[in-house]
């Protein structure tokens, strides 16, 4: 992973299994939040998408594997495949399938150039892993 994938904002996992959110990215490194003061020795992983942060974003289920969140008049879908997924654009006159959007921050990053606002935690439906 490079810095470069990250955006203020965006949430990671540090290898020691907590859940944190970037607040500074610099050439040489990434700083977030929280982490113990005593402890700046960690790595940071992404965190893989799964249904839990799908609904944790406000993403509703539609069918199968196929989750969707407000676009506009349109929706952005997404479709969970095992440890894989993508997202669906649609609109009434065509749908664009992307692959690839495996991680929580790639799905952040996205859905910030498509609208313009940062897709944020609107509710937790599992507490434990979400310390936010």
């Amino acid at each position: 992973m490079r810095a470069n994938e990250f955006r203020l904002g965006n949430y990671i996992q540090t290898d020691k299994g907590d859940v944190a959110v970037i607040i500074r990215v610099e050439q040489d490194g990434i700083m977030v939040a929280p982490i113990d003061e005593e402890d700046y020795d960690y790595h940071i992983l992404p965190i893989p998408l799964d249904e839990e942060w799908l609904f944790n974003f406000g993403f509703k289920h539609k069918y199968d594997s196929v989750y969707s969140i407000p676009y506009g008049e349109q929706e952005i879908q997404i479709k969970l495949q095992g440890d894989r997924a993508g997202v669906i654009l649609k609109s009434d006159e065509l749908a664009l399938g992307i692959y690839g959007l495996d991680y929580v921050h790639k799905l952040q990053n996205l859905y910030y150039c498509l609208t313009d606002k940062e897709l944020v935690i609107t509710k937790k439906r599992v507490t434990n892993r979400l310390p936010l």
